[in-house]
């Protein structure tokens, strides 16, 4: 049971992986670093494995600044938000490698 009833979330996943469309990962990184018009970083969702294995799904997300350099280490930053777009907890370290799917799209070479 859900300890907050007024808050849900429903995802829909596809019935098999031939469902999901494919993005190339070099369009989504640049699709990442898209800025609306008052210069803030576009919404996306990102799944993505940790360094533990596990896999991490983020429904709304902006991408933002790592204290490292992002293109030697191949890392970017994103900053989780809730429906309010409000931040939510802190900055996460994603490798780029490691990224699944970009906006319901499986990322690819």
């Amino acid at each position: 049971m859900c300890p907050n009833p007024k808050v849900s979330t429903v995802v829909i996943l596809p019935k098999n992986s031939s469902d999901m469309k494919n993005i190339r990962r070099a369009m989504a990184l640049k699709e990442m670093e898209i800025k609306e018009a008052g210069g803030r970083p576009q919404f996306f969702s990102i799944s993505f494995y940790t360094t533990k294995g596990e896999v991490r799904h983020v429904q709304r997300a902006q991408t933002c600044g790592l204290k490292m350099d992002m293109t030697a280490n191949r890392m970017r930053g994103i900053q989780e938000y809730n429906i309010h777009g409000m931040p939510v907890g802190h900055p996460i370290p994603v490798r780029i490698d490691f990224i699944r799917t970009f906006n319901d799209q499986r990322v690819i070479l």
